[in-house]
C-alpha cells in the first residue's frame, strides 16, 4: 500500500503537468490504459515483488488520471456548472477509491 501512495502523492503535480502539455485527453486515455495493465499485472502477481511494483505502477499512473480528469471536468462544463460537476465527479472518484480494493478483493478469491 506504502509504495502506491508514495508514487501517487510523488508524481501528481509533475503528471498533472505533462497532461497540460502533451494534451489532457490523450494523457488521460494513456494513462487509464496503463493503469488497467498494471491492475491486470497485480490481480496476476505471482510473487510479492511483482505484487509490489505493479502497485507503485498503479500509483504513477493514477497520479495522471487524477488531476487530468479533475481538469476535463472543469473544462467541460461552464463556470456555473463546474462546482456541481467537480462535486460530483469527486465524490465518484472517491466511491470508487473506497469499493475498487473491496471489489478487486473479492475478484481474487472468487
Amino acid at each position: 500500500m506504502a509504495g502506491f501512495g508514495l508514487c501517487f502523492c510523488a508524481f501528481m503535480v509533475v503528471l498533472g503537468r505533462f497532461g497540460d502539455i502533451y494534451g489532457r485527453k490523450k494523457f488521460l486515455i494513456f494513462s487509464l490504459i496503463l493503469f488497467s495493465l498494471a491492475s491486470f499485472g497485480a490481480g496476476s502477481a505471482s510473487s510479492a515483488n511483482i505484487l509490489i511494483i505493479m502497485r507503485m505502477l498503479q500509483g504513477l499512473f493514477g497520479a495522471a488520471i487524477l488531476p487530468c480528469g479533475t481538469a476535463l471536468t472543469a473544462c467541460a462544463f461552464s463556470k456555473e456548472e463546474q462546482g456541481r460537476a467537480l462535486g460530483i465527479y469527486g465524490s465518484l472518484v472517491g466511491i470508487g477509491i473506497g469499493i475498487g480494493p473491496l471489489l478487486g478483493g473479492l475478484l481474487i478469491v472468487l
